[in-house]
């Protein structure tokens, strides 16, 4: 559960702890030690190059979903010796808010690991601290500029519980970004505010007279704290009850009923109208699918040819249609009787006489006939 944090838009006092403690206590002596010990913040995925992760020097603390700031407190030498849990009535932790660049949740545990800031991230690595016990505190962006005083009571008991006061067991606080958060807070180096963080420890008052001095003087009267947060809006109370419903009114007197008008003359039928001009041709539609085809119906007698009417203008062409999807080819016709044959046409011309061709090639020589009878012998001449 997020805890919304007290805000202050003016500076708040700045008090060492132990100066307050001796207020309560009536304690002799002041400690003269700064509240704040070390203040820094490390990059969530490290460089390999040390120096670039170091950030102890610099005047502000950056929180947010790259880096994780650290602050650490001189509890031991700042609280009462002896002193128990039970003796804790509220402990706090005030950061100013330098810039609010997103809102988000401002979740703070305790650091389980020594570190300082001239060294953090020691050999490398971001010290180590408490995954189970967060204290989550909503952050706004109306906080840039402002005091916020995150309620760490809890954290401090369970140091207490743990004897963990001390400067070589108390670690301090982690401060990590959730919910987008992304915030600035102001560091002790940042010499120009002066807004670093504070620790402030509230003691019951029945801690015991082994632990009780001598009431102190009555210090001078505080200036008025800063306004506090407006609150939220209060729930909508609940819905009335309802009242009786009023009495019903009586019902006036029916008019009397008005004379029936006489039914008026018919008019007379209008002229028709003369036939308006034949509109555009609208755009051809999609082409449907082709239906199954229908059985052939039975053959009309054939009317009589009506006269030719004249070619209208051919109309503007409309967007083809998306092709349908073909049909099943229909059955094929009786093939029709055939036509009678005409009659022979006459005789063309005798053409004229083509060119001789070229002679043919020479025959084979024929078989030698039958030697012929001899003839008479002739008469002899003396």
């Amino acid at each position: 559960m997020n805890n919304n944090p007290l805000t202050h838009k003016t500076p708040l006092k700045t008090l060492t702890l132990s100066a307050a403690i001796t207020t309560l206590l009536g304690a002799s002596s002041v400690y003269a030690d700064p509240l704040l010990r070390f203040d820094s913040y490390v990059p969530n995925v490290l460089s390999t190059v040390p120096s670039e992760n170091r950030h102890g020097n610099e005047i502000e603390i950056l929180v947010n979903q790259d880096h994780t700031g650290f602050i650490s407190f001189y509890l031991d030498t700042s609280l009462p010796n002896r002193l128990k849990a039970s003796d804790i009535q509220k402990a706090t932790i005030s950061l100013f808010l330098n810039k609010v660049n997103a809102a988000g949740v401002l979740a703070v545990t305790k650091v389980t690991e020594d570190w300082s800031e001239k060294t953090i991230p020691d050999k490398n690595q971001t010290p180590a601290y408490d995954v189970t016990n967060f204290k989550r505190f909503t952050i706004k962006t109306a906080y840039a500029g402002r005091w916020v005083q995150i309620d760490v009571t809890d954290i401090v008991k369970d140091l207490i519980d743990n004897n963990k006061l001390s400067d070589e067991a108390n670690y301090g606080f982690a401060l990590i970004a959730e919910n987008l958060l992304d915030i600035s807070i102001d560091s002790k180096e940042n010499t120009t505010t002066s807004h670093h963080a504070l620790f402030d420890v509230v003691l019951n008052d029945n801690r015991g007279s082994a632990h009780k001095g001598a009431t102190g003087a009555t210090g001078a009267k505080g200036n008025t704290g800063a306004t506090g947060v407006t609150g939220n809006t209060g729930a909508t109370g609940a819905t009335g009850i309802k009242g009786n419903t009023g009495a019903t009114g009586a019902t006036g007197n029916t008019g009397s009923a008005g004379n029936t008008g006489s039914t008026g003359a018919k008019g007379n039928t209008g002229a028709t109208g003369v036939t308006g001009n034949t509109g555009a041709t609208g755009a051809t539609g999609a082409t449907g699918a082709t239906g199954n085809t229908g059985a052939t119906g039975a053959v009309g007698a054939k009317g009589n040819t009506g006269a030719t009417g004249a070619t209208g203008n051919t109309g503007a062409s409309g967007n083809t249609g998306a092709t349908g999807a073909t049909g099943n080819t229909g059955s094929s016709g009786n093939t029709g009787a055939t036509g009678a044959t005409g009659n022979t046409g006459s005789s063309g011309n005798t053409g004229a006489t083509g060119n001789t061709g070229s002679s043919g090639n020479t025959g084979a020589t024929g078989a030698t006939g039958n030697t012929g009878s001899s003839g008479n012998t002739g008469a002899t001449w003396r």
